[in-house]
């Protein structure tokens, strides 16, 4: 017994050890993952708003070049404004940020117009492609008709091709109505840009849906 009790001790100053040196290697690690402090550079701040200031000027004279966001202008402005007052070149850090708040109005026009335009462009490109994908569209539609076994015809009309024409002589009140129910069908045709969809038998019976 008294053995047992030597080895249950030992056994217990081992798990002591073994916790105490866990405990110590996690503090060792959570100091080691502490990101060190990072020291504000001065230089940094005012060759920042040196870039910042010809990044303006070359976007005043060429209008293709983006004028810099209103967001880092704020940034560097920051910065610049903790530059120490006994910082050899204090004076002309405190010229630069003042040159820059007096162009910060024409700064933050130029930006705002030139997102207007990139988004304007964007759309136009999405526009454009949308377009081709709905003339194809009923390219494709026809010919998945006819693969199937069914006498189909489909075409996109109007100037933007955004009206579909489906005439299929079986056109019915039924089948109309199966179409209607069809969310994803017709998801697909609002995400292609389409705006009405005209379905006909060929003859006298029309039904228009206003996607």
């Amino acid at each position: 017994m008294w053995r047992t009790l030597k080895l249950l001790t030992a056994a217990g100053a081992l798990f002591v050890v073994l916790v105490a040196g866990a405990k110590w290697g996690a503090t060792q690690l959570s100091d080691a993952a502490l990101p060190e402090p990072q020291k504000f550079d001065p230089q940094k701040a005012f060759d920042d708003g040196i870039a910042l200031e010809k990044l303006w000027q070359a976007a005043k004279s060429n209008k293709k070049a983006f004028p810099p966001g209103p967001a880092y202008v704020d940034k560097v402005d920051r910065a610049i404004g903790e530059i120490p007052l006994d910082w050899p070149m204090a004076k002309e850090a405190e010229a630069l940020v003042l040159r820059l708040r007096v162009e910060r109005p024409a700064i933050e026009k130029a930006y705002q117009a030139a997102e207007k335009h990139r988004a304007e462009q964007a759309t136009l490109a999405r526009e454009k492609n949308l377009l081709e994908k709905r003339r194809n569209a009923a390219k494709v539609m026809e010919t998945t008709f006819l693969d199937g076994g069914s006498d189909v015809y489909v075409s996109a009309e109007g100037k933007e091709f955004r009206t579909l024409r489906i005439r299929y002589i079986l056109m019915s009140r039924p089948l109309v109505y199966k179409i209607q129910k069809n969310d994803v069908m017709l998801n697909n045709w609002r995400d292609l840009g389409f705006r009405e969809v005209i379905l006909t038998d060929g003859y006298n019976s029309v039904w228009t849906m206003k996607l």
